[in-house]
């Protein structure tokens, strides 16, 4: 099973400073464990920067987290990723990168689970409501002390 957590936002509405807070690492390369207020345990890795920041593009970005790079554990189909994404397209060097849209399509199709959008500094977008992702809205994302905003989160999701 691979399932992604995603928050989305315009450039600086502290996307990559919430995945931080929220795993309380800012290493890419770390799996931490997460445990929800049922006392069920899972490991989830964060990613820090936007794909398109990274100059990804989504079918790149998606074979990315497929790879078998920083993951560990007995299940290698067993993927747990909670990333921030921009919600426009971008342009980056002269080259666009899509909107969050197409990223999340791209996961989707292949076979991604998303399992919640985070909107961060606006409400989600219509695709988002309409998409039958849960989504949680947090437009005033920029006023909130980051350590607030993730406990605010975590709570939304069921994490302690």
């Amino acid at each position: 099973m691979k399932s992604i957590y995603l928050i989305l936002g315009a450039k600086n509405t502290r996307k990559s400073s919430l995945v931080r807070c929220l795993i309380g690492s800012d290493n890419p390369a770390t799996q931490v464990e997460v445990r929800t207020l049922a006392g069920l345990d899972f490991r989830i890795r964060g990613l820090i920067g936007a794909a398109q920041e990274r100059e990804l593009s989504p079918q790149d970005w998606v074979t990315e987290l497929d790879g078998q790079e920083h993951w560990f554990g007995a299940f290698p189909s067993v993927r747990n990723i909670i990333a921030p994404l921009r919600y426009g397209s971008e342009v980056v060097n002269g080259r666009r990168y899509p909107s969050a849209e197409e990223y999340v399509d791209t996961l989707v199709t292949a076979g991604w689970w998303v399992k919640v959008i985070v909107s961060l500094g606006e409400p989600a977008r219509d695709w988002v409501r309409v998409s039958g992702i849960p989504n949680i809205s947090i437009p005033d994302s920029t006023s909130i002390p980051t350590e607030a905003l993730a406990a605010s989160v975590k709570q939304a999701l069921g994490w302690r």
